[in-house]
């Protein structure tokens, strides 16, 4: 593992900055062990890469910029297939926003575009690893 493999450090502030997340949304995230921090003398420093699984989870359509499509319309502009799309759906990280004519489902392709970003990003881990996921959390009892 060499000195660009390790994972990158960024103070708390910046990173609800650069990813566009409330800070106290991002301090939940850490008291819940969702975002790895270190120390560093009084400052903390968040996990980059997990603060973007996190900024993409509660990123929201703003209905003036999104447009609906529908699940094929996702596969095909991302270029993955749709069992992947439908799998994403299926886990409630792309959740359905309206139906369309003969029943199709639409979503955000804001959303989308976060997912399919995310998972050029992360290659072929785990898009939205368990330990990160919001909306298996808040689905618990």
């Amino acid at each position: 593992m060499g000195l660009c493999d390790l994972p990158k450090f960024v103070p708390l502030e910046e990173a609800a900055n650069r990813h566009n997340v409330d800070p106290q949304v991002l301090h939940q995230a850490v008291s819940e062990g969702t975002v790895h921090v270190v120390r560093v003398d009084d400052d903390l420093l968040a996990k980059d890469e997990d603060v973007s699984v996190i900024a993409v989870q509660l990123r929201e359509a703003n209905s003036g910029e999104d447009e609906l499509v529908s699940l094929n319309e996702v596969a095909r502009r991302l270029d993955l297939s749709s069992g992947t799309i439908s799998k994403w759906h299926e886990i409630g990280w792309l959740p359905m926003l309206a139906t369309g004519p003969n029943r199709v489902k639409l979503v955000s392709w804001i959303q989308a575009k976060a997912l399919g970003e995310l998972r050029q990003a992360r290659g072929r881990r785990r898009l939205i690893p368990r330990s990160k996921d919001f909306s298996r959390r808040a689905a618990k009892p």
